[in-house]
């Protein structure tokens, strides 16, 4: 694709906005400075998961948690609930536990 703000020959994506008095610009993933593909920092494992603590009293449809099949919706309800997951990026928990730590080392010195 060509980009004819800029006349990058090889954009991933042209996406076309509309400017001051409506003239149409377009941008690339050169000149936008937007990243081509977006990259969503949470955890969904494969095939989707039901997160109960996904949730805000001011949705009543998302009573119960929430159905997320992907890192896309995930991120999209986090944000829509103004929720963000906390923790490591194996277990998605923040919590320090010393004596399963000390049982962790001692079985990796067996």
């Amino acid at each position: 694709m060509i980009c004819r703000a800029c006349g990058n020959e090889n954009a991933f994506r042209v996406r076309t906005v509309l400017g001051d008095n409506y003239n149409p610009l377009d941008e690339c993933d050169k000149c936008s400075g937007r990243a081509a593909l977006p990259i969503y920092d949470c955890y969904v494992p494969v095939g989707g998961m039901h997160f109960e603590g996904l949730s805000h009293p001011d949705y009543p449809e998302s009573r119960g948690g929430t159905f997320c099949p992907d890192k896309a919706t995930k991120a999209y309800y986090l944000k829509k609930y103004g929720l963000q997951e906390s923790g490591d990026r194996k277990h998605g928990t923040n919590n320090y536990d010393p004596v399963a730590a000390r049982h962790a080392r001692e079985s990796l010195r067996k």
